[in-house]
């Protein structure tokens, strides 16, 4: 007897066919310009900073050399460097300065007995015995009564004090009678003559300063005409 047959084994099944499996877009690296932490800077930003950080650098470098340099300069320029002149060379002070007692050189340059007055004199007796009370009687003392033109006359007050410390050639024997000649002058001044060891002599008297000078020749040898 034959044996039952085995059944044909079902034909070969082709395989399932599978969706093609698309690769996934590769998303752009984000690009940020702020600051922040784990921000991520585009190169040209970087480059941009590290060149502003080179030029800052480079500014406080130049910064720090000048102010050295100047403080350098600052402390040679005040130590007594070698361009200081040594005290040696200076000159004496008696070369520089001018004599107290020298004639002033703001004596009056229209001459002698034309100084202007600086106020008017009206009172005729003061300005008489401004030379018979306050000069006459001690000349030898009256360097400030003179105005500069009638200091002049004499050269220097070392010259006024030694002309009048002469008794033997220089003595006042005498004044008296101080008279005004008329009314003041149109600058207020007024002219006077006085008799002075027995000449009568003329005498111009100003203001100055609030004070009443004598702008004339004061010596006891002056000629009768004040000149």
């Amino acid at each position: 007897m034959n044996a039952p047959s085995r059944p044909a084994p079902p034909p070969n099944t082709p395989p399932r066919a599978q969706p093609a499996v698309r690769p996934s877009p590769t998303a752009a690296a984000p690009n940020y310009s702020g600051a922040g932490s784990g921000a991520r800077v585009s190169p040209a930003a970087a480059r941009k900073k590290k060149l502003a950080f080179l030029v800052g650098g480079a500014a406080a470098v130049v910064v720090v050399a000048l102010v050295v340099f100047l403080v350098l300069s600052n402390s040679r320029g005040t130590s007594g460097g070698s361009n200081a002149q040594p005290p040696g060379n200076q000159p004496p002070a008696s070369q520089t300065a001018s004599p107290s007692n020298a004639p002033s050189s703001s004596a009056s340059p229209a001459g002698l007995g034309k100084t202007p007055s600086e106020g008017k004199i009206t009172d005729y007796g003061a300005a008489g015995r401004f030379l018979t009370d306050s000069y006459y009687p001690a000349p030898g003392q009256g360097w400030n009564l003179l105005t500069p033109a009638a200091q002049a006359v004499y050269g220097s007050q070392e010259a006024y004090a030694a002309y009048w410390a002469d008794d033997d050639s220089h003595k006042v024997q005498g004044y008296r009678s101080a008279r005004a000649l008329g009314s003041p002058n149109p600058d207020g001044s007024l002219d006077l003559t006085m008799e002075l060891n027995g000449v009568r002599r003329p005498y111009h008297i100003v203001i100055i300063g609030g004070q009443m000078r004598i702008d004339s020749n004061t010596k006891v040898d002056a000629p009768a005409s004040g000149t």
